[in-house]
């Protein structure tokens, strides 16, 4: 997280979001809720994972229902399942800031 912090990203928050101080949270008791920083960092991971997917499936709902009982064109395909992320890596509005974190927190982890 504090490393995250150095480069400019802000994870877990969005627009609305508040940090601890800011929302008048108590930040023990974001700790005791979350049983660690690594458990925090995690929910927060998963929550914009999940956000990211959940785009990838719509898109790819649309590409099947438009040429149903057909299969989709291909190019559709491709893009329903990775244009989200390339959209989001480009956007330093988005979320993808966090998904960045995680991709180099893991490969430190791996060349330990």
């Amino acid at each position: 997280m504090r490393a995250c912090a150095l480069r400019g990203c802000s994870v877990g928050r969005r627009h609305g979001q508040a940090r601890p101080g800011e929302a008048n949270a108590n930040p023990s008791a974001i700790s005791y809720h979350f049983g660690s920083q690594e458990k925090r960092i995690i929910a927060v991971a998963h929550r914009v994972y999940r956000r990211l997917i959940a785009e990838c499936h719509v898109l790819l709902q649309k590409a099947v229902a438009r040429r149903m009982p057909a299969p989709p064109y291909l190019e559709k395909v491709i893009a329903a399942l990775i244009g989200p992320s390339v959209r989001w890596s480009l956007d330093p509005a988005s979320s993808y800031a966090v998904l960045t974190h995680f991709t180099h927190m893991a490969q430190r982890g791996n060349a330990l």
